[in-house]
């Protein structure tokens, strides 16, 4: 399973816009207190960037079929508000992942609503985005999505653009207390920061049980990451090296802390992931 943790999670530097934090705040997270660091990605945006994501985001919250359908329009639209767009991209080897990345962002807040047909379509637009893109920059992108199943299957149908978790993990190793590290938990990625919590030797039973009563919801999509994931590997390792896939199976999951393998393993048999045909 050493595909998920192979690079470190861009360093990014986040600055609130404000107009479009009270926009999104109607908008939270999962349906949960995530604190306007949903909104927070929006740095350096000049007035024609910040405006199209606000309008797609009003769109995804009105409309999340129409949302997806104009999702590569939505990031054409970003990328020329640079009035020099072709020269910056030639020379920055992509578009700027603090525009697009919130666009991409706002796809994975409507990808949980649809159907598993429907979500196929969203993972092929944002697939058929990121491959366009050098793989670090697909890797900040990435970066900014909060949804788990959308990461999740981002990183099991292109393990290369998983922007790692190290920020989370380094929280986890400061902050061994639920009350030293709740002040922190919106200064990384919801996602990660779940997952890393899950891994094995990464926080305490008491850390774990006040994150996933505070965010349900969040918590319940990381185990299905962490299902996609484990069987995903368990397949991989089943075919290049031969290892019976049960065995292969209970291996990956010895990542993940032991008191959430059932969970996992229930999650395994819901399948709620997609592993595009290759």
């Amino acid at each position: 399973m050493s595909k998920l943790y192979h690079n470190s999670e861009p360093n990014l530097k986040f600055f609130v816009f404000k107009s479009i934090v009270c926009r999104m705040i109607e908008f939270p997270l999962f349906g949960e207190p995530w604190d306007s660091k949903i909104a927070s990605e929006l740095k350096g945006f000049n007035t024609q960037a910040a405006s199209a994501v606000s309008f797609y985001h009003d769109l995804a919250t009105t409309s999340p079929t129409a949302a997806l359908q104009r999702f590569s329009s939505a990031l054409e639209v970003v990328r020329n508000a640079n009035p020099k767009r072709a020269l910056v991209e030639a020379i920055a080897t992509g578009p700027n992942p603090d525009w697009t990345g919130p666009i991409l962002k706002i796809m994975g807040h409507i990808y949980p609503n649809l159907d598993k047909d429907t979500r196929k379509i969203a993972l092929v637009k944002s697939l058929d985005f990121l491959d366009g893109l050098r793989c670090d920059v697909a890797q900040e992108n990435v970066a900014h999505v909060t949804e788990p199943w959308l990461v999740a299957d981002i990183i099991i149908n292109r393990w290369i653009y998983n922007p790692g978790y190290e920020q989370a993990d380094e929280l986890l190793k400061k902050y061994r207390t639920w009350a030293d590290l709740y002040p922190h938990l919106e200064s990384t990625s919801p996602f990660w920061i779940c997952f890393a919590m899950i891994l094995e030797n990464r926080a305490s039973n008491e850390i774990r049980a006040r994150f996933f009563q505070l965010f349900p919801k969040l918590a319940d999509r990381t185990l299905d990451a962490a299902a996609g994931f484990t069987e995903t590997y368990a397949k991989m390792d089943h075919k290049k090296q031969g290892v019976p896939q049960e065995a292969a199976r209970e291996n990956c999951l010895q990542d993940y802390c032991w008191e959430i393998h059932d969970q996992i393993r229930k999650k395994i048999s819901e399948e709620k992931w997609i592993a595009l045909e290759t």
